[in-house]
């Protein structure tokens, strides 16, 4: 696979409870809010999946267009490569 793997250093925890999704890094001490699809991007990014299989998940599990699935994971990995939690 060629797409760039989420970091080791990224956990991830659904609050059932309250309903919040939240994206921790334990290398920085910084956490994120998700909503519910970065939260499945991320999950899916965790689990090695690449941009491709991520978009034709989101797309089948959310059944939304190809386009707007790949301009959310596009955007996600953005935010990730940006905030230093993929790895080189």
């Amino acid at each position: 696979m060629t797409d760039t793997l989420l970091s080791s250093q990224v956990y991830l925890r659904h609050d059932e409870v309250a309903g919040s999704y939240y994206l921790f890094c334990l290398d920085s001490g910084k956490h994120y809010r998700l909503n519910e699809s970065g939260f499945e991007i991320v999950r899916l990014a965790q689990e090695g999946k690449g941009k491709g299989d991520i978009v034709k998940w989101m797309g089948e599990t959310y059944n939304v267009t190809i386009e707007d699935c790949q301009r959310d994971v596009d955007e996600m990995f953005k935010f990730l490569s940006e905030n230093k939690l993929l790895n080189k």
